[in-house]
Formats: C-alpha cells, structure tokens, sequence
C-alpha cells in the first residue's frame, strides 16, 4: 500500500505568490506523486496487487480565494488517479491494484484564516 500524503499549502493571492512557491507547491502536491509510483508501482504490477491512496482536497473540485496554486495542484492529483485507473484497467497483466482518492475538506486554524471558500 502507497499513501500519498505529502503537502503544503501557501495561502494569499495568486499575485503575491512568488514563481518559487508556486513551483515549490506543485513539486511536493503532485510531482511527489509521480516519483514514488515510479519507484512502486511495478512491484504491485508484478504482483498483481496492490493499493494506491492519494490525498486531493475538496478546493480540487471547487476552489478558494487565497488558494489558486493549491487548488490547482490538489485538482491535478484528481485527475492524476483517474488518468492511472484508466491505465491501470487496460493493463494486459490486469494487475488487482485498488485506487483511492481522499478529498477532506478545510479546517479552519490560524493557518489557512485567509480563506474564503467558494460555495458554488
């Protein structure tokens, strides 16, 4: 079983983000992703099993103010699971390899107060 867990979470406008923090973002809330699958997944191929569990955010499906990049790397981690599923599915090995994407929500603390969530 992989569980991946790895995140950080700047919280102010898209405009006072800095190119290194944005990027910084991305590297630790998708990239992570990829490079430990890269390292495990053909082991659970081989095996034929295996369970992948990887941490989105409910900002993935709507978006908040104050979390652009976050957002937007939490929403790729989405479809990052549903793209390897589809992969995994049409595999001619037809490895038994479960995928699980969690989406909690946002708790408030002293962290993420400039937050405003979108309530579309």
């Amino acid at each position: 079983m992989i569980i991946n867990n790895a995140g950080i979470l700047p919280c102010h406008s898209l405009l006072s983000h800095n190119p290194r923090e944005i990027t910084r973002c991305f590297e630790v809330n998708l990239f992570s992703h990829f490079w430990i699958l890269r390292h495990f997944l053909p082991g659970m191929i081989e095996r034929r099993k295996g369970h992948i569990v990887s941490m989105s955010s409910a900002s993935a499906m709507g978006g908040a103010q104050n979390l652009v990049p976050y957002s937007a790397s939490k929403s790729a981690v989405h479809c990052y699971m549903e793209s390897l599923r589809a992969e995994l599915e049409a595999h001619p090995d037809k490895p038994d390899i479960k995928l699980t994407t969690v989406y909690p929500g946002i708790c408030r603390t002293g962290l993420l107060r400039n937050i405003k969530v979108n309530s579309r």
